[in-house]
């Protein structure tokens, strides 16, 4: 009966272990397993790096000279989404009476003084109302209309030049762009 048992023990043994070497990880399992964590984890981190670039920045296409001699036609410009905008910062931005996105500078600010002389626009660089420092700019009629009256570009609003003037649609056609229709900042040009 003692043998019996002894033998019944060791057909078990052997089934475990027969069991155990079956499930065991071998070098080329484990390999398989680290590679496996691995194209994961770079996945993960390939699409957490995409929402972050996707919500902070736009790539967008610029087509036409209205930029030219600082933007091509052609170009593709990283716009950054967060940064602030001031004068003299280049900005895409969408307005209601155009279809698409542009791209242009800002030269007039909130609260920069103007003035209206027929279908020109002198506007006071240094925001002060002494008009020493000037920019002159010539409207389309329905702006100069819009305009007429008005002594200071509204909180909120900014005056958008192409900087090719000569073929550049911008502010002296569309009017003023209000803040929330800018996308972001000009951060880089690839070519």
């Amino acid at each position: 009966m003692k043998q019996n048992n002894l033998n019944q023990q060791t057909a078990d043994l052997g089934k475990e272990q027969a069991v155990d070497s079956k499930f065991a990880s071998t070098p080329e399992s484990k390999k398989k397993k680290v590679k496996k964590r691995l194209i994961l984890i770079l996945a993960f981190l390939g699409l957490a790096t995409l929402g972050f670039f996707h919500t902070r920045y736009i790539i967008h296409p610029v087509s036409g000279s209205s930029m030219e001699p600082t933007i091509h036609d052609g170009a593709q410009v990283v716009i950054e989404k967060t940064q602030k905008v001031q004068r003299y910062s280049v900005v895409a931005f969408s307005v209601s009476k155009e279809p698409g996105m542009f791209v242009k500078r800002i030269v007039g600010i909130p609260g920069d003084s103007i003035l209206v002389q027929k279908q020109t626009l002198i506007l006071d660089l240094g925001g002060k109302g002494t008009f020493q420092s000037t920019l002159r700019l010539e409207l389309s009629e329905s702006i100069a209309a819009e305009l007429a009256g008005k002594t200071r570009i509204p909180p909120n609003c900014y005056f958008m030049l192409g900087d090719n003037t000569d073929v550049s649609q911008d502010s002296r056609r569309f009017g003023y762009v209000k803040k929330t229709q800018i996308e972001g900042v000009l951060k880089s040009i690839f070519p």
